[in-house]
């Protein structure tokens, strides 16, 4: 037997089912059209490289390998002292303080790292950190923690001489060439050139410079042993 509902429940019924299955099918046509907000924040923003709003494969990729080399503990967290080493090393790299680090500078920071890099597995471990840090504490002449731009460019012509072969990197015979003629300079062994003898090697080598071309040649070596042989 069918129950039959009175007209006063009718009217009331029929109105409120119509409002919910309205209300059901609307619902998922809202959340179609109003999908969430993407997220934003500085480290977002430097992750998302083409400014998509979203990060696709490669930059979630780029984004882990990211967080694989700060997590240097590998407990899986970037711990506050790996964050301030990051922040110190990014605000290093970026030269002109823009808070970003752009192609140039990323291109630098990599070309820098595959110098540290001696062993070539794509990290600078504990050695190579401390050559880079005695390399830096070198060149670094006002102890002021900073590589200034005249201390930049005076290890640039020191790198330039040193490299003989003119294939941008110093090698071992190079290496080897350049402590032989420290440890020579070096006069009372303290593994520094002080001024005095500095302005020694100077005069040496604008000596033996005989065409005055920066550079003390095969045949002005030559001559500059002769003439020390034949002064003895």
């Amino acid at each position: 037997m069918k129950q039959v509902l009175p007209k006063n429940l009718r009217r009331v019924t029929l109105p409120v089912c119509s409002l919910l299955m309205t209300g059901l099918l609307i619902q998922p046509a809202l959340a179609e059209e109003q999908p969430a907000e993407p997220p934003t924040g500085p480290i977002f923003d430097r992750l998302d490289r083409n400014d998509d709003g979203q990060l696709g494969p490669r930059e979630r990729q780029r984004a882990k390998n990211i967080h694989d080399r700060l997590d240097r503990n590998d407990d899986g967290k970037v711990g506050p002292r790996e964050r301030q080493r990051a922040q110190n090393i990014h605000d290093r790299i970026d030269r002109n303080d823009d808070g970003k680090l752009g192609p140039g500078e990323r291109r630098r920071a990599k070309n820098i790292h595959d110098r540290l890099d001696r062993n070539d597995d794509g990290k600078v471990g504990p050695r190579e950190r401390q050559r880079a840090q005695n390399i830096h504490d070198r060149i670094d002449r006002n102890d002021d923690g900073k590589l200034g731009p005249r201390e930049r460019r005076r290890a640039k012509n020191i790198h330039d001489r040193l490299d003989r072969n003119d294939d941008g990197k110093v090698g071992p015979r190079e290496r080897k060439r350049a402590k032989n003629i420290h440890d020579r300079i070096d006069r009372n062994d303290d593994g520094r050139l002080g001024p005095r003898e500095r302005q020694r090697a100077k005069n040496i080598r604008d000596r033996a410079d005989v065409n005055n071309n920066g550079r003390v040649g095969p045949g002005e070596r030559r001559l500059a042993k002769h003439r020390v042989e034949h002064h003895r």
